[in-house]
């Protein structure tokens, strides 16, 4: 006897409410990232534990801090606008696809997959960047 697993039928109602949930939340991740790489490199976010490129080399001092958010601010907004641009596409596709909830999720879920990673790549990026930069500060070279 063979036991086929079965697929859960999804309304289109439960479609549309995923697409939205998740892309509002690429969107909110996106604007967020933006915000903190723009206040970082600014000036205005001093050293803290909480937010901007981390690490015992941009903390050493306020000169290695800036030049790793200044350096890291390019390539992380990048990923917050490729976050919040996929976070609106997949779902506005979904819903221009038809009222067929599998296609309409499976666009989704390639474009929030898609997402995460673009935004991922984009803040490690900046973040290796921004280490380079507070490294030579650090080094006494200044950043390039």
């Amino acid at each position: 006897m063979r036991v086929v697993a079965q697929q859960s039928e999804i309304s289109w109602t439960g479609a549309v409410a995923v697409m939205v949930v998740i892309g509002l939340i690429l969107v909110g991740s996106g604007w967020l990232v933006i915000w903190v790489a723009r206040r970082a490199a600014s000036g205005e976010l001093g050293r803290n534990g909480w937010a901007g490129v981390r690490t015992r080399t941009t903390s050493a001092s306020d000169e290695a801090w800036l030049a790793a958010q200044q350096a890291a601010e390019p390539s992380t907004v990048l990923g917050g606008q490729l976050s919040i641009l996929t976070g609106i596409f997949p779902a506005v596709a979904g819903l221009l696809i038809g009222r067929d909830p599998d296609n309409a999720m499976e666009i989704w879920s390639i474009g929030f997959g898609v997402g995460t990673v673009l935004l991922l790549v984009f803040v490690i990026r900046g973040a290796l960047a921004g280490q380079a930069a507070a490294k030579q500060v650090n080094d006494g070279q200044g950043p390039n």
